[in-house]
């Protein structure tokens, strides 16, 4: 294909590790300019290997891949200039300051084209790291810590920004204030973003387009998220928080306006058509002791991973 303006192009990607572990199969993607895509699927789905692939850390064991139209295993040189990479765990050297890291990074990839100290101060006026440039990275909180792994992916200003797990194990405010800065990127910095993660509403937030690896299988090309909701707009989510009312469980399952029921020690919990469970809470809203026991909720993206895992065929429901 050899298309420069295209950050990602992936077709038939396999990876096998030596001798017969299939980890990653099958794999089509294209990723276009200024977009946004996330990455989902359990652990052991083969996330990561496939950031590490496109990062040029790995090298596919068969397929085309493409970053801007260069081979990984002829330019792998050429592409680290034009990604910044975020691994799930990584670390600096303890005793440096954030600004040591900082000038050290930027030092690594000094290049005429770019203002170095001007793209510095940009980076560190966007992550609000400001007051924490001359502390020791051994006392940096987590949180604290994943900026400053976000400034040295971002100080030279790739074009292609690979984040993995960007949000993992961090503190509400601090997943809060890593969202925000994924949301300013491409406003501040006109960034390709592809985001691996467990968080669904970070991705739900911040992403564009999302796919869910499957024990290294794609289960769909990737999903325009403002589509997804449009769809699922007319589906809902039903709480019934009444024991004693599951064994009416049954008389749902075969209706056609119920795409999925639940039962558990609590109550029941179904999907389905917003008009009809609109009724069904009508129904047994005056029979449950309080309105916290019995609520209907929007659609969200963790709902349809989950609907994905049970493997509940939603697609053609919504059709």
């Amino acid at each position: 294909m050899s298309d420069y303006s295209i950050p990602v192009f992936i077709e038939g990607l396999k990876k096998i590790y030596y001798p017969d572990k299939v980890v990653l199969s099958d794999i089509d993607l294209t990723v276009v300019e200024g977009e946004t895509i996330g990455i989902l699927g359990n652990n052991g789905a083969g996330k990561t290997t496939l950031l590490r692939i496109i990062s040029t850390l790995l090298l596919a064991s068969n397929g085309i891949i493409e970053i801007f139209g260069l081979n990984p295993s002829l330019d792998a040189f050429k592409i680290k200039q034009l990604i910044g990479y975020l691994p799930e765990r990584f670390s600096f050297y303890p005793y440096y300051t954030v600004a040591d890291i900082l000038n050290f990074f930027s030092m690594l990839h000094q290049q005429e084209r770019v203002d170095q100290e001007d793209l510095r101060e940009r980076v560190i006026r966007l992550l609000d790291i400001e007051p924490f440039l001359n502390v020791h990275i051994k006392s940096l909180s987590k949180g604290m810590l994943h900026k400053v792994g976000l400034g040295v992916a971002l100080i030279h200003n790739p074009p292609l920004l690979i984040l993995d797990e960007p949000t993992s194990g961090l503190d509400p405010l601090a997943r809060i204030q890593v969202r925000k800065f994924l949301l300013d990127l491409t406003d501040d910095f006109d960034k390709t973003v592809l985001i691996s993660s467990h968080i669904l509403e970070d991705v739900e937030a911040v992403c564009d387009r999302v796919f869910i690896l499957e024990a290294g299988k794609m289960l769909h090309q990737p999903l325009w998220i403002s589509e997804l909701k449009h769809k699922f707009a007319e589906l809902r989510r039903l709480e019934i928080k009444a024991p004693y009312l599951t064994e009416i469980a049954k008389d749902f399952i075969d209706v056609d306006e119920i795409l999925y029921v639940n039962t558990s020690a609590r109550g029941i919990e179904l999907y389905g058509k917003e008009r009809y469970v609109s009724n069904i809470y009508k129904q047994f809203k005056d029979s449950i002791n309080t309105d916290s026991n019995i609520i209907s909720h929007l659609i969200s993206l963790e709902d349809i991973y989950f609907l994905n895992h049970a493997k509940i065929e939603w697609m053609d429901f919504l059709s």
